[in-house]
């Protein structure tokens, strides 16, 4: 009951998050972001292979949002060079879902947007992920590429491989966006 409870919260949280989304990035991204520097080119590294591109996504440093990410946000999915500037703040867990939700669509797959997090510490534990639809299954995109599985619930329920705070049983796991 407490957990079908928390995850109906964060459909909630998700919901309101989704619409709110693009003015939080329009009011919190850092101003004149598109004039900073590039630390890479997106139009250089989306035509790469899925396992170098996620090399090179991986050069880059996380950043947190603005205050610690109390007001959480995300780029515009058509506006994925905002990943590749050399930002003060605002590159953290669900810019490299969103830039991986980038790459994908860009590469015509279907990718899902996903928030986990766990019942003990729903706020403290958030953290976004994707699930990209591939011919023989569903891999887990966040800060790599995980291991494909069968189903998408497994795959997002993969969380728990990699993140010690996530266990099966404190699992709580919302669809966000899906992308086509």
């Amino acid at each position: 009951m407490r957990k079908r409870l928390a995850e109906f919260i964060l459909l909630i949280v998700a919901r309101i998050r989704l619409k709110m989304e693009q003015r939080f990035f329009k009011h919190r991204a850092p101003k004149n972001w598109e004039e900073l520097e590039d630390l890479e080119n997106w139009n250089d590294v989306r035509d790469l292979d899925s396992d170098s591109f996620d090399y090179v996504i991986n050069q880059l440093s996380y950043k947190s949002d603005a205050m610690q990410g109390f007001m959480d946000y995300s780029f515009p999915l058509d506006r994925p060079e905002y990943f590749f500037k050399n930002l003060p703040y605002g590159r953290d867990c669900d810019d490299w879902t969103r830039v991986w939700c980038s790459y994908c669509k860009y590469h015509k797959q279907v990718v899902e947007e996903w928030i986990v997090t766990t019942i003990r510490h729903p706020f403290k534990d958030s953290h976004f992920v994707a699930v990209v639809h591939e011919d023989n299954g569903f891999r887990l995109l966040d800060y790599h590429r995980w291991h494909l599985k069968p189903t998408v619930e497994q795959a997002v329920a993969s969380v728990c491989d990699h993140w010690t705070s996530y266990d099966p049983e404190n699992l709580l796991a919302v669809r966000y966006k899906t992308w086509i």
